[in-house]
């Protein structure tokens, strides 16, 4: 072993081989430029970020911090080279999941592990969290690579980070004023988003296909682009909502655990959700995944978005207020179901079946 690899093993953070090797903080720095907001500290140290909720307009602020990683979806961007939307998922999946509790993202911070330095794929990673953050209105505040050859290959690598965000106190959500009646709204997801790719590429591999192969629910188009599709970021359109009107009350962000966890990880003690499955068209992709993989009913619930990322609560009397909200926005939202009260029995019931 020469000289240069005894010193990578020696130092297998950023503070070592990662900033030799021209992917530190000063490279990441360029990408954390164009997502500056006020409150974000324009030096772009590494390890620590520093945000001011004050200088971004927050009164009386509570911070709230989302982490995440990139899941098992990263094998296909390793496998097909698409890994801008790798760093796009990390950040709106953690900055979706600060919008259950009514927060607003405001920075992001993530930490890059792979098995040898490349830094081809370390700029498109850095440019998907820096679109990312963008569409979520986050800073990219900070960041590291660390390069641990004998723990990843050439060619493999992990993303992960946390992103933070802030709420005014009085505007915690879920509100203790849900009720019966309260109207569950769904907003359209970009595709199965980073969830449960692991099944995803079972359901691929036992279907004999390549992800360079044509999609067989969508022939022009690739099926690694198909379901590689960047998860969608739902802050710009739920902080317009929040600004606007006080008639949501509870959102979930359909993550892991599809719409059956998603759902129920939102819901005050009390309350229950109605969902009537036939109040929306099952998207083609997700159609394929279920008689490809003979999926029952309930494995699609319990694993996937179905075609829905987010699901707002709003209240039983500004229902008609909200949906004009939401088309003047450009969202077709949709009415899915409603809250009833639990009095026993699971949080989420599912009736009817997916449209086709």
């Amino acid at each position: 072993m020469n000289t240069r690899n005894l010193r990578l093993l020696s130092q297998p953070t950023t503070t070592g081989g990662g900033a030799e090797l021209g992917i530190g903080p000063a490279h990441a720095a360029r990408f954390a430029l164009g997502t500056l907001r006020p409150g974000a500290d324009p030096r772009f140290t590494g390890e620590v970020s520093l945000f001011d909720p004050r200088a971004a307009g927050y009164q009386d602020p509570i911070l709230a911090t989302a982490n995440g990683s990139a899941g098992s979806k990263l094998k296909i961007a390793i496998a097909t080279g698409q890994h801008e939307a790798i760093g796009m998922d990390l950040v709106a999946n953690t900055a979706n999941a600060l919008l259950a509790h009514g927060a607003e993202p405001l920075s992001f911070h993530y930490h890059h592990t792979c098995g040898s330095a490349d830094p081809a794929t370390t700029d498109r990673l850095l440019a998907g969290l820096a679109e990312g953050c963008r569409l979520a209105g986050a800073a990219l505040a900070g960041g590291q690579t660390a390069i641990l050859p004998g723990v990843f290959e050439a060619g493999e690598y992990d993303l992960s980070g946390y992103c933070s965000g802030t709420v005014e106190r009085a505007g915690l959500l879920p509100r203790f004023d849900c009720a019966e009646g309260d109207v569950l709204l769904g907003l359209a997801a970009s595709g199965p988003h980073a969830h449960d790719f692991s099944l995803i590429r079972r359901i691929v591999s036992n279907a004999g296909l390549g992800y360079r192969d044509p999609a067989p629910f969508a022939p022009n188009q690739p099926l690694a682009q198909a379901l590689m599709q960047p998860t969608r970021a739902y802050a710009q359109v739920v902080g317009a909502m929040l600004r606007s009107t006080s008639a949501i009350k509870g959102i979930a962000p359909i993550a892991a655990g599809g719409l059956q966890a998603g759902l129920a990880r939102m819901l005050p003690a009390p309350m229950a959700a109605r969902v009537d499955l036939s109040s929306w068209r099952l998207p083609a992709l997700f159609q394929w995944l279920q008689q490809t993989g003979n999926l029952l009913t309930e494995d699609m619930t319990a694993h996937f978005n179905c075609g829905l990322g987010l699901v707002l609560v709003v209240d039983k009397l500004r229902t008609v207020s909200a949906l004009k909200a939401l088309r003047d926005l450009g969202e077709k939202p949709l009415a899915i179901g409603t809250l009833v009260n639990r009095l026993g029995g699971d949080p989420v019931r599912f009736s009817g079946a997916f449209g086709a």
